[in-house]
């Protein structure tokens, strides 16, 4: 079993202790950030480029659909 024992700290290193720890907050705190910016602008990218292939799509679909039915004008007189 594992006790704890009390250690006498001097307050400088505890002061130097609480720098590094807001330094290393500080830094993930901004990874994280650039992190989700990034995700954030690939999700954007994705969709964007996704909402153009479905356009191109329907556009394409459209021009068909009215080429078939100029097509078969013969069949509705």
């Amino acid at each position: 079993m594992f006790y704890r024992t009390r250690q006498n700290y001097d307050p400088s290193q505890v002061d130097a202790l609480k720098g590094q720890l807001t330094d290393s907050v500080a830094n993930l705190e901004a990874n994280v950030k650039q992190q989700a910016d990034t995700a954030l602008k690939q999700r954007r990218m994705a969709l964007l480029k996704n909402s153009i292939k479905w356009n191109i799509a329907a556009l394409v679909s459209s021009l068909l659909f009215l080429s078939v039915w100029q097509l078969t004008a013969w069949a509705r007189r």
